[in-house]
């Protein structure tokens, strides 16, 4: 190709902005000063709107990494708020909360580029969660040239250690890549580095105190629209068990299990093997 894509790719990945500050926007006090009080315990500089309308203005006038939106609110609603959003800060992470979670509401709020849809009531643990995932995804708008075209196939297959960084650099290696092959925003921005990132920080999670400091295998093989990610742990943590069965079937106040479930509709289809050493992830 004339070039070191890999070399170039690990560069940026590292590349790190301050990524901090998020908008908040919803039409109940309580909940808006909740949800603020969340983030500034977590170290987050919040800004608050209590309508979709002053949200656009604050986000015109604030440097933003991260948006929380409602979606029912008077006059312009969390989907308007979305669209509008989009064409301010196209790479504009976006959670989307609900007191009507419905999976078709979910299903909007995806399709306009929600990276996370979590119902209310919700817990402040949740809040916190959802803000350090949204900061984990990678920033697209890197400088990466030349592109690649889709008929190029691309195979990534790296060790990560179960190191939050690491994973983070991972996450954007995969997107990168895939932005460089001509995939979607929605494929290269928002799905690949949230399933990448679920999976890895879950393992991480999962086996604590089994063998920590050892690396995951992680091949990743992009080719024309699709991408499968396969992740190969040391230890058997990706058991049945921990598949979700549904996305409305477990109690949204439980973090990993929300995260978890964000997966079932990002992917087209994921498999943990037999001997839960290793999880397949399939994404067109």
């Amino acid at each position: 190709m004339g070039y070191d894509l890999l070399g170039e790719l690990m560069l940026s990945a590292t590349v790190e902005m301050e990524r901090k500050k998020v908008l908040v926007v919803d039409d109940e006090f309580n909940i808006l000063d909740l949800i603020r009080r969340a983030l500034v315990a977590a170290g987050y500089d919040t800004i608050t709107a209590g309508s979709a309308l002053d949200g656009l203005l604050a986000l015109q006038d604030n440097p933003v990494s991260l948006l929380i939106t409602d979606v029912k609110m008077p006059g312009m609603d969390g989907l308007d708020l979305m669209r509008q959003v989009r064409e301010i800060s196209p790479d504009l992470p976006i959670a989307v909360i609900s007191g009507y979670g419905t999976e078709e509401m979910a299903a909007a709020a995806l399709e306009h580029g929600a990276f996370y849809f979590i119902n209310k009531p919700f817990n402040v643990e949740s809040i916190q969660e959802v803000a350090r995932k949204g900061m984990r995804l990678p920033t697209p708008n890197v400088a990466l040239s030349p592109k690649l075209t889709s008929k190029v196939r691309q195979r990534i297959e790296i060790s990560v250690a179960p190191d939050i960084e690491m994973i983070k650099n991972a996450c954007a290696l995969v997107s990168h890549t895939s932005r460089l092959m001509g995939h979607a925003s929605a494929i290269f921005a928002v799905k690949i580095p949230f399933v990448l990132d679920e999976l890895l920080v879950n393992e991480m999670k999962w086996r604590q105190g089994l063998s920590p400091q050892v690396e995951n295998k992680v091949v990743v093989l992009l080719e024309g629209n699709s991408v499968v990610m396969e992740i190969q742990s040391p230890e058997p943590v990706f058991t049945e068990a921990r598949l979700p069965k549904g996305f409305f079937e477990m109690d949204y106040s439980e973090d990993s299990p929300a995260g978890m479930r964000m997966i079932l509709q990002f992917a087209d289809s994921i498999i943990f093997e037999a001997n839960g050493r290793k999880a397949r992830v399939v994404i067109s």
